[in-house]
């Protein structure tokens, strides 16, 4: 459906129509979360392309797109391709929202994910800490895109073996999606991924199996759900 209707808009628009950028995209996404990067990467590329040729030089549009083809290229272990488009994104964003933006954050934990994957840890720390401020002062202490952020900087700590400082930020993000499910009645996606690493790091922290349960189970009681392994 989505190629049928970047066929309708190509027959009566010109190549260079705002509307093609993000319909590219659009189909870049899909193609990249069924598994298909070779189609998808074309289809990125000339997204980025259409949103260069029709929108000025700092245009929010371009942004999207130069983050969206370098999270691809990220994803694609294509780490040097991926860094200075999601600079040059990061710094379209600053220019027209300023420094406490949720885009500006949202860029400011994928530069983070790529300078962690490159072992450059000294770089990455500060800017998972100013993603969390940001997320926690546009959307207050509560809301599940700080529950990711927490999630993101405990991940750094693990990695960097200071599980005791990651530990509060991880029980954090476990008790956010519990407040979320307490509130909407409805899982997260990332629900157990979170769970899940906050008993690795448990595990890690020298916890029993026993004691890993215990301590998630009664997380769920205090926020008057039973389980959450019960579906």
């Amino acid at each position: 459906m989505y190629r049928q209707a970047l066929e309708i808009w190509e027959r009566n628009l010109d190549e260079n129509h705002p509307i093609l950028s993000s319909m590219l995209s659009n189909i870049a996404q899909l193609l990249k979360h069924t598994n298909r990067p070779k189609e998808a990467e074309p289809f990125y590329r000339r997204g980025l392309g259409v949103a260069e040729r029709v929108f000025v030089k700092n245009h929010p549009e371009i942004a999207i797109q130069l983050n969206n083809l370098a999270e691809f290229l990220l994803s694609s272990n294509r780490l040097e391709e991926a860094e200075p488009l999601m600079k040059r994104a990061l710094k379209i964003d600053l220019h027209n929202y300023g420094k406490e933006h949720p885009n500006v954050a949202k860029y400011l934990s994928n530069l983070a994910l790529l300078l962690l994957t490159t072992n450059r840890l000294a770089e990455a720390e500060p800017l998972l800490h100013q993603a969390l401020e940001i997320f926690e002062s546009t959307y207050g202490e509560d809301h599940i895109h700080v529950a990711t952020s927490l999630d993101n900087l405990a991940a750094f700590l693990m990695v960097t073996n200071r599980l005791d400082d990651a530990e509060p930020l991880l029980r954090r993000a476990v008790e956010l999606h519990l407040k979320s499910i307490q509130a909407t009645g409805h899982k997260h996606p990332h629900l157990y991924l979170v769970v899940e690493k906050y008993a690795t790091l448990l595990s890690k922290m020298e916890k029993s199996k026993d004691e890993i349960l215990h301590t998630i189970e009664a997380l769920c009681l205090n926020y008057d759900i039973p389980s959450i392994f019960n579906s």
